[in-house]
């Protein structure tokens, strides 16, 4: 399992690497804007087997009677669901365009049998930003495109369990490269 774990791991960062890989995935966002209400994959998506070397904290769970504490394994799956769709596309016939993206990321104790195979966590992650085309020069560095966005990140519990934040950035994206050159981040 560990080898397919390292495959997965050193194929995505081959592909990460590829030059063409933001031009590729501009072309694919392209085509499925023409579709109205269209779905496209926005983070990776993955579902993969961990070990949690340390354990998992159950220090969070330390109001509930004894008897109700959770007793997590020290190994699980860990699965992830990234979507976006766009919501305003050219925008008073401008290069400027509005997207929003939901982000799943869940750590479920799938070999936990006795216990149901509860999730230990969940986290959610709704996002909105503006996308638009311009062309910045950085010194040698070029960038085609900025974004500007809120997200929010819940693992969607309620009291002492409850965690969240906000947070405001803006990336600047090249060709060249293919993740952001810049990511300015405002938390909250």
């Amino acid at each position: 399992m560990r080898i397919l774990v390292l495959f997965i791991f050193v194929f995505s960062m081959l592909l990460a690497e590829d030059e063409s890989y933001f031009q590729h995935r501009i072309t694919q966002q392209t085509i499925a804007n023409q579709n109205h209400f269209s779905l496209m994959p926005y983070k990776k998506n993955y579902l993969v087997y961990s070990q949690l070397f340390a354990g998992a904290n159950g220090d969070p769970y330390h109001f509930l009677p004894v008897q109700s504490q959770a007793q997590f394994k020290d190994y699980e799956l860990q699965l992830q669901v990234s979507i976006m769709t766009p919501v305003w596309l050219n925008m008073f016939d401008q290069p400027l365009s509005i997207y929003a993206a939901y982000t799943n990321r869940s750590f479920w104790q799938f070999f936990d049998t006795k216990n149901s195979q509860p999730f230990r966590e969940t986290n959610h992650e709704p996002e909105i930003w503006v996308s638009f085309f311009d062309d910045l020069n950085f010194g040698d560095v070029n960038s085609e495109m900025i974004w500007l966005g809120f997200v929010h990140q819940s693992n969607g519990q309620y009291t002492q369990l409850s965690r969240g934040w906000n947070r405001v950035y803006m990336n600047f994206f090249s060709t060249t490269m293919p993740s952001p050159l810049i990511s300015i981040l405002g938390l909250h």
